[in-house]
């Protein structure tokens, strides 16, 4: 079976809502946008890996250029990290907290 070998160069996240500029998760009334990219070691997409907030009962399919997007309601975002979680069939499960 075949590992993500770094989870931070496989996984681009970048969160976004939206506002002018950061401010703590609390404070927020709109949703969170969570996006990314899920890569081999290679570089190569992923389409098809699943990526998931599994404490939020959250998940998303890559697509065919690996892309995710994962939105999570306003009433859902108290300002805890979470763990975003990958699976691939052939790789091992990452997960990377948010």
């Amino acid at each position: 079976m075949r590992s993500f070998s770094r989870l931070l160069g496989i996984l681009a996240i970048s969160v976004g809502s939206g506002l002018p500029r950061p401010q703590p998760l609390h404070a927020q009334n709109t949703p969170i946008t969570i996006t990314g990219r899920v890569t081999n070691d290679a570089g190569a997409p992923l389409p098809l890996a699943s990526v998931y907030i599994e404490t939020l009962g959250l998940g998303a399919q890559t697509a065919d250029d690996g892309r995710y997007q994962l939105v999570v309601p306003a009433a859902r975002v108290h300002g805890q990290q979470v763990a975003l979680g990958v699976r691939a069939i052939g790789f091992r499960n990452m997960s990377s907290l948010i």
